[in-house]
């Protein structure tokens, strides 16, 4: 089982990504999947319901790193988001609201650990190692020809798939 690092190696000073109007650097963004994947328990499902795309991201990098499945499915109504919860055992909710939609579950505010994160992005953080076959999400279909029905991603295909769009857009 190759392993392959979370994130490619860039200059951690380098701005990444804006975040509530504040640059974030890729120390930033480390320092953050740090802190979220810390409050997360090993393995089991997340239900990755932000609606903020670095939020999103912070949380199912975060996922990742904790060997959690992410649960994303095909809407984010109610309806949806109760079916998708059934299906699954040990599933706790990331959100970046102050509540969350589906009472039952546990939660986790990721904008309130990301404020309230104590953990310096000056400080090395190790970029972690993940098994290329690892799963780390299941992805519903919409559902419009029947039953939305979950498919399994994995770490490796989903990094080869994104390489290959960064290839088509930017040429690299």
């Amino acid at each position: 089982m190759p392993l392959t690092p979370l994130l490619p190696a860039i200059d951690p000073a380098t701005i990444i990504a804006d975040y509530r109007g504040r640059a974030i650097s890729r120390a930033t963004f480390v320092a953050h999947i740090s802190a979220i994947a810390a409050a997360l328990p090993e393995g089991g499902n997340v239900l990755n319901l932000c609606a903020d795309r670095y939020a999103f991201a912070v949380g199912l990098l975060a996922a990742i790193v904790r060997k959690a499945i992410t649960i994303l499915p095909n809407s984010a109504g109610p309806e949806h988001v109760a079916s998708v919860a059934s299906q699954h055992a040990e599933l706790g909710v990331l959100g970046d609201r102050s509540s969350t939609p589906v009472l039952d579950l546990p939660f986790i505010d990721i904008e309130k650990l990301i404020h309230d994160s104590k953990i310096p992005a000056t400080a090395a953080h190790p970029i972690p190692m993940i098994d290329f076959d690892q799963v780390i999400a299941q992805v519903y279909t919409s559902g419009s020809t029947g039953t939305p029905k979950a498919h399994q991603k994995t770490f490796g295909r989903m990094q080869l798939n994104i390489l290959a769009g960064a290839e088509r857009f930017w040429h690299v």
